[in-house]
């Protein structure tokens, strides 16, 4: 059968607005698509930003009865560090957030911000070798001990780490930090509590 040139030309002309309308619209929802992806990163990425500078406020929390182990295989006690107010953090070598935190905090006791037995940095069911090869490598002074069976960090319900907890003479929690935190804000609250029973 023959064609007939006019009826392909009229044919022609109205499928392509029709053409032209969907690529416009496959276009468009494409578009729409990558906007909402890149929103849903940009509020996925703040949230993640203000979930690791969270704070807790525990005010009549209290460190549970754990022992632990240090670096050398003697036992500690967390009551051993009772005699001040002293910080604890919580900590493992293999997340990031964890080795900057536990670095600053090293730093902050050698430039001299809090004496040596105000700082105790628990690592978290990891094999002692690793720890103390990590530890070696990195020349850490602070005192380091091992929580083995992870009952610690379950006690304090952390998921998140590093996790650092301010504690007074007591033993108890007068607050906690989930994610790196700045070492000068953790200090500077432990200067205040130690000026505060200077005063009492």
């Amino acid at each position: 059968m023959k064609k007939n040139p006019r009826a392909e030309r009229e044919r022609l002309t109205i499928d392509h607005p029709i053409i032209a309308s969907l690529a416009v619209f496959v276009l468009g929802f494409g578009m729409l698509q990558a906007a909402a992806s890149l929103f849903i990163r940009e509020v996925t990425h703040d949230l993640a930003i203000e979930s690791a500078t969270s704070t807790v406020t525990l005010p009549s929390r209290f460190l549970p009865q754990a022992s632990l182990t240090r670096l050398d295989k003697r036992s500690l006690e967390l009551s051993d560090y009772f005699d001040r107010p002293f910080i604890l953090s919580l900590w493992v070598t293999w997340n990031k957030e964890s080795v900057a935190q536990l670095s600053v905090f090293d730093d902050a006791r050698a430039e001299g911000r809090f004496a040596p037995d105000q700082l105790l940095a628990v690592s978290s069911q990891e094999d002692p070798t690793i720890v103390q090869s990590f530890v070696r490598r990195g020349g850490y002074e602070i005192d380091i001990a091992l929580d083995l069976d992870g009952s610690l960090i379950d006690e304090l319900g952390a998921r998140t780490l590093p996790a650092t907890f301010l504690v007074d003479t007591k033993g108890r929690i007068l607050e906690a930090w989930v994610g790196y935190v700045d070492p000068a804000v953790v200090v500077d609250k432990l200067e205040a509590i130690e000026e505060h029973a200077v005063i009492q």
